[in-house]
C-alpha cells in the first residue's frame, strides 16, 4: 500500500447501476469512493467525512441542482464539485459552471472523461491551496 492517502471522492447519484459503474472504475484507478443516493444521505455522510472531490447528479429525488451546489459549497467550501447529468441543456452547464462547479460531465461518459475531470479538480484545489498558504 501506498505511503500517500488515497483521494476520497464523494458520489452522490440516484440510479444503482451509476453508481456501481462509477465506483468499480475509480476504485481501479486508485480512488477511494463514498456513494449516497440523495442529499439527505450525502448530510448524514459529510457530517464526519471530508471528500476531496464531490460528484452530484442533478436529478436526485430529494433536492434542485443549483441549491444542491450551493449547499454543498457552503458545508464544503474548497471541495471541487464535478456536476454528472443527463441534462444536455448548455445553458444549465453555463449556469452550474458559473455558479463554481469545476466541470459539467454529460451521460453517458467513459471513464477516461470522468478521470480526467477528477484529476483536473484535485490539481487545482493543490493550487489554490498552495496559493492560500502562501500569501
Amino acid at each position: 500500500m501506498s505511503a500517500e492517502k488515497r483521494r476520497v471522492v464523494l458520489v452522490i447519484e440516484d440510479d444503482h447501476r451509476v453508481r456501481q459503474f462509477i465506483t468499480e472504475a475509480l476504485t481501479r484507478i486508485g480512488y477511494e469512493v463514498r456513494c449516497v443516493p440523495t442529499v439527505g444521505s450525502a448530510a448524514a455522510l459529510l457530517k464526519s467525512e471530508r471528500p476531496d472531490v464531490i460528484l452530484l447528479d442533478l436529478g436526485l429525488p430529494d433536492a434542485a441542482g443549483m441549491s444542491t451546489l450551493d449547499w454543498l459549497q457552503t458545508i464544503r467550501p474548497g471541495v471541487p464539485i464535478i456536476v454528472v447529468t443527463g441534462n444536455r441543456d448548455e445553458e444549465l452547464a453555463r449556469r452550474m459552471l458559473s455558479a463554481g462547479a469545476s466541470d459539467y460531465i454529460n451521460k453517458p461518459f467513459s471513464v477516461e472523461r470522468l478521470a480526467q475531470a477528477i484529476a483536473a479538480a484535485i490539481g487545482s484545489r493543490r493550487e489554490s491551496d498552495v496559493h492560500r498558504d502562501t500569501v
